[in-house]
């Protein structure tokens, strides 16, 4: 009896982990990594984009949960595919919460002190004056931009391209903490959803398995 019933949990684990699975594969969470030093808190915990397959196209939302006071000001977007295997034809500012505004091309151009890891960016936005207001800057903001993908390309194609870092984003964080200075991230490849699927399936088996044996 006992047999049975674990192979059903094991069914049923089984299902729940490809049901999540197919619904992770058409929407992915970054967080990002901070590749300057200029003496403010570390953000990398409060940042994030969203990045969701949306017909032939693809959006792309940033959130800043903020605990520390900070600012995400310029958003950049750095697709190394050669040319004529570039996985856009554009990216552009699409919606934004309210409180927030934003607009195409970012100044500077590049992210800030992109170029020491090879950071160039071919598309860019970013808030409109005074930018520390309009930016992302508190928990319950968002801005979203929306990139059409070029012929052959699809959202498999990004998400493969991000966690192998030929596609990357870039955020110019500004007026972070007391000290009110700047900083630059980079996306960071997250935990594939497979892991921490199996892994919560796991815990479960175990917890239910601890129970059966102490009834």
């Amino acid at each position: 009896m006992k047999a049975i019933q674990t192979i059903k949990f094991l069914l049923l684990a089984a299902a729940t982990i490809y049901t999540l699975a197919m619904q992770s594969a058409s929407a992915s969470t970054y967080g990002f990594t901070n590749i300057t030093n200029n003496g403010n808190s570390n953000l990398s915990g409060q940042l994030s984009v969203e990045v969701l397959a949306v017909g032939n196209q693809a959006s792309f939302t940033f959130r800043n949960n903020v605990g520390i006071s900070s600012s995400i000001a310029d958003i950049y977007f750095d697709d190394i595919n050669s040319p004529g295997s570039a996985l856009f034809t554009d990216i552009v500012f699409s919606s934004a919460s309210s409180g927030v505004l934003f607009d195409n091309s970012a100044r500077p151009h590049n992210l800030p002190s992109g170029n020491g890891i090879g950071f160039n960016a071919d598309y860019s936005g970013d808030s409109n004056a005074p930018v520390v207001s309009n930016g992302v800057n508190s928990s319950n903001e968002w801005v979203t931009f929306l990139g059409s993908f070029a012929s052959g390309n699809n959202f498999n194609g990004l998400i493969a391209a991000l966690n192998n870092n030929t596609f990357r984003i870039g955020l110019h964080v500004q007026a972070i903490g007391q000290r009110g200075n700047s900083d630059s991230y980079v996306s960071a490849v997250p935990l594939p959803a497979a892991v921490w699927l199996f892994g919560s399936a796991l815990f479960g088996f175990t917890m239910v398995s601890k129970r059966r044996k102490a009834a």
